[in-house]
């Protein structure tokens, strides 16, 4: 993506700041955007507007859901034939803007109530692998996560529901704010990423 154009270009222009990344969840991002820990982020958090940050649209990536290859229920065609099955969400249950609290939502159907949370994506996709359990996730990140896997241990659930798209954003508190070195990143990388395929791997 624009992150490896983007950042040596900054470095570059600044060789003396010191870059630091953080792989958080989205709602842990936000909380950190909040505390003043991080200058900005890239994120597929929800735009609610009760947060209250400067949000920065660029891209959208499709969402699906998946589960094992053995899994019985893998040729169900509804959501609703699927809310007394094992999900699996990488986001805090009651968090409204989360990718799977919205699909149920968006779709007027009650969300299970055997969710297991895992903020971790790798452990999630072995539980998934081992157990009969569904979950959602962008199709980029599955494809970035386990090349491969849809052709050989994770089938796409073909449900007849919509299924929310990921949205793309970079935000941050006020980017009028920002520092000169995390400002120049900051539209650095919104030029990149706006312009850039957000494309799947060959699998």
């Amino acid at each position: 993506m624009g992150w490896r154009k983007a950042s040596p270009s900054s470095r570059r222009k600044t060789p003396r700041v010191r870059l630091k990344l953080v792989d958080l969840r989205p709602s842990q991002i936000l909380q950190r955007l909040r505390d003043g820990t991080l200058d900005f982020a890239i994120t597929s958090q929800q735009n609610t507007q009760r947060l209250n940050l400067d949000w920065e649209a660029l891209n959208r990536i499709r969402g699906v859901v998946v589960c094992s290859t053995d899994n019985p229920l893998r040729h169900s065609r509804s959501l609703r034939q699927l809310q007394y099955a094992n999900w699996l969400s990488l986001d805090e249950i009651d968090d409204r803007s989360s990718q799977f609290y919205q699909m149920f939502e968006v779709n007027d159907i009650h969300a299970p109530q055997r969710i297991i949370e895992c903020s971790s994506v790798m452990l999630a996709l072995r539980l998934l692998r081992r157990g009969e359990a569904f979950m959602t996730l962008s199709e980029l990140g599955l494809a970035n996560v386990m090349p491969g896997a849809l052709n050989t241990n994770l089938v796409q659930v073909k449900v007849e529901e919509i299924i929310p798209e990921y949205p793309i954003y970079l935000v941050c508190i006020d980017r009028h704010s920002l520092t000169s070195p995390a400002r120049d990143l900051f539209y650095s990388l919104k030029a990149r990423l706006a312009v850039s395929e957000l494309a799947l791997p060959q699998v």
